[in-house]
């Protein structure tokens, strides 16, 4: 009896309908899965951001990273964030507009809250020397909120979030100034009541011969303060824009998503599959039903890649008998078996498999998944991926066809004279192309395929409950 390498199932006597290269239960044909087992090993994907690219894709990279914006955001998240950028715009220009000016910079809020960060410094870098020490009140008041950005930038990828600690960071060079220009007259208030012996600036400078140029020192704290502080607003501005253009919430602001932003993290997924493969149905069922099982415990920021099974298919498609019997050698009563699995773990997740008479190609179908990725309003990609997904294996509708293709559009509410455009010309084909080509470079050679971060691969239709873990796992990592 054989014994499938990846779910372990003995074939029996009964299996005899089903192709013996083929597993009854899980459906590999396994001599691909065994060729392809060390690809789904690997605990590091080669994927296209590590292949060699040219110094302008690198700026690209870079430029995609700080304008980053998740691809799901609800209505309240956006129009919190908007109205916590209008009140931030007024209140650094409240700092610009004081000018080294003790009475306005001391008497803020803000002021109060920095403090406890100024004195803390104190304590942290005194393993570090005097010098350090007094320097490090200050020292640890600027560069604490640029430790919080990066925290926001790299793990959480909440760029808005990180633009306001640039801000704040600005603000701490605000805030110290007026101490500095007063290290010659030590005028000022110090923290418990303490003399003038104990005023930084006062002691920094005169331990480096500098007090005749505190004006000049304290002026250009203030005005490196300034120009980050505009330099934050102009991040934090260009951030919201990307969310309104870039992802087309403007127009769109009424949706609802399944993940919120109270997570500790994002996972990137990209889902690699074919339309013409009922295992990427099955995967994808499944997938969507772990997600929402996961429900608002991760961030999730969901794309769907490219894959054809066969490129060469012609327009007019092939009868998917032949087809299967010239690849698989599936006689037609192996294939109504097929058939009755597919429904079965189908319904087990939600999805209708219908009867399917051809198979075509679905080059047109991948087209429109990417414009959907690039122009199309937040969530539109998936939903035209279920969409398409259903109309082919559920109904047998042709992929490839565009007026079966605009119907999908039309029925999603997306732009339908956008997408002829797209379909009725050579929109988007070379990109397309690329993106197929990378992905098979970085050894995807089965779907579905799933990439999590660019970094961990998950192949096959999984399991819910495999996946739900595995996805929960890799948050934590």
């Amino acid at each position: 009896m054989i014994q499938c390498p990846k779910c372990q199932y003995v074939r029996s006597a009964q299996d005899n309908q089903v192709n013996a290269d083929i597993c009854p239960a899980c459906g590999i044909v396994y001599k691909k899965w065994l060729a392809h087992q060390q690809i789904a090993e690997r605990v590091e994907l080669e994927t296209p951001s590590h292949s060699a690219i040219n110094d302008e894709e690198q700026h690209e990279t870079l430029y995609e990273f700080i304008t980053y914006v998740p691809t799901k955001i609800d209505s309240a998240t956006f129009w919190a964030r908007v109205v916590t950028f209008m009140a931030f715009t007024l209140w650094g220009f409240y700092f610009i507009t004081a000018g080294v000016n003790w009475e306005k910079i001391g008497s803020s809020f803000l002021h109060h809250v920095n403090l406890p960060f100024h004195e803390f410094g104190h304590i942290f870098f005194m393993p570090f020397g005097h010098f350090m020490m007094i320097l490090g009140g200050s020292l640890f008041q600027v560069l604490m909120p640029l430790g919080l950005m990066c925290v926001f930038m790299f793990k959480q990828r909440d760029n808005f979030a990180a633009s306001i600690m640039l801000w704040w960071c600005g603000q701490n060079f605000i805030d110290v100034s007026p101490y500095i220009d007063d290290a010659q007259y030590r005028m000022l208030p110090l923290v418990g009541g303490r003399g003038e012996e104990s005023h930084d600036w006062g002691n920094l400078l005169a331990m480096m011969n500098a007090l005749e140029k505190t004006h000049k020192v304290a002026h250009t704290s203030f005005n490196i303060g300034v120009v980050i502080i505009l330099i934050a607003l102009f991040w934090s501005f260009g951030v919201l824009a990307f969310y309104v253009c870039k992802r087309r919430i403007w127009p769109h602001i009424k949706f609802t998503i399944r993940h919120s932003h109270r997570s500790t993290g994002m996972l990137r997924i990209d889902f690699i599959s074919d339309i013409n493969c009922p295992w990427c149905a099955l995967g994808l069922a499944n997938l969507e039903q772990a997600l929402n099982n996961i429900g608002d415990d991760l961030q999730i920021d969901l794309h769907f890649q490219p894959f054809e099974l066969n490129p060469t298919l012609p327009v007019e498609g092939v009868k998917l008998v032949d087809y299967l019997f010239n690849k698989y050698s599936m006689s037609a009563d192996q294939i109504n078996a097929s058939y009755d699995t597919f429904r079965e773990r189908g319904a087990e997740v939600g999805f209708y498999f219908g009867k399917r008479e051809f198979i075509w190609n679905t080059f047109n179908a991948h087209r429109l998944l990417y414009w959907t990725d690039k122009e199309g309003p937040t969530d539109s990609q998936r939903q035209l991926k279920l969409a398409l997904m259903q109309a082919y294996q559920g109904e047998g509708k042709n992929p490839n066809d565009i007026d079966v293709l605009l119907t999908i559009v039309e029925q999603i509410g997306l732009d339908v004279n956008r997408a002829r455009e797209v379909l009725t010309s050579e929109t988007f084909t070379q990109e397309v192309r690329e993106l197929e080509q990378q992905w098979q470079s970085a050894g995807i050679n089965a779907v579905p395929s799933i990439v999590i971060n660019q970094r961990q691969l998950i192949q096959g239709a999984q399991p819910i409950d495999v996946l739900e873990n595995a996805l929960r796992q890799l948050a934590n990592t």
